[in-house]
């Protein structure tokens, strides 16, 4: 867990360090000059980009194939594996020529090729690191999604296996026959009056015996 929480502060910090790195080049090489030029921003953006892209390649192989893809040499995933490195490689290139090409003095050209460099490696492993990332918690979104979905349906359906419950039976207090031989159950509505499951009211004749109440 610990482990985790110092991968997303740094990833933190790193895209920090990309987003500003236009302003912590100009603090550090403008000498104050109004018109100074940013140099290799778009270098180490490339370098973020080819982080992320190995960083995915690498934790999906991981996941889904069998050892090392870099192992691969340029065949199936292998390709893109070993081509980044050279591509990495040629954005610090490009950062040493703009250094090169635009400063006038040994040491600023020196200093601002190193900075490039710095940028587009720390740019590299944010790139991969945040691909990582993204890709643990995609991967515990479904894991999460998965299980609470199974959840819901188990809840679901022993809701809908538990029986309702049934009324419970209506009691009466008497029954009797009718004229015609049918059977009617009586409830008492006080002094001597009832009233059948039909609907039909009758009262007491004495000697057990019910009358019909017209």
């Amino acid at each position: 867990m610990a482990q985790i929480i110092l991968s997303i502060v740094a990833v933190i910090a790193i895209l920090f360090f990309i987003k500003k790195y236009s302003a912590i080049d100009a603090k550090l090489f403008d000498n104050g000059v109004d018109e100074f030029k940013p140099l290799g921003k778009i270098t180490v953006y490339v370098s973020v980009c080819l982080g992320a892209l190995i960083g995915f390649i690498v934790a999906i192989y991981s996941m889904f194939g069998d050892g090392n893809p870099f192992k691969l040499g340029f065949s199936s995933w292998g390709i893109v594996c070993n081509i980044v490195p050279y591509l990495l490689f040629a954005c610090i290139a490009v950062g040493f020529y703009l250094a090169f090409a635009n400063e006038t003095t040994r040491g600023r050209r020196i200093a601002r090729a190193l900075f490039m460099m710095f940028a587009c490696i720390i740019g590299f492993a944010g790139g991969v690191a945040g691909s990582i990332l993204v890709l643990v918690a995609l991967f515990l979104w479904l894991i999460l999604k998965v299980v609470f979905a199974m959840l819901t349906d188990g809840a679901s359906s022993a809701a809908a296996a538990a029986p309702e419950p049934l009324p419970q039976a209506e009691e009466y207090d008497a029954k009797t026959t009718d004229e015609h031989g049918f059977e009617r159950k009586l409830k008492s509505t006080g002094f001597g009056g009832y009233v059948d499951d039909r609907g039909d009211r009758w009262k007491d004749a004495g000697n057990d015996t019910v009358v019909r109440d017209e």
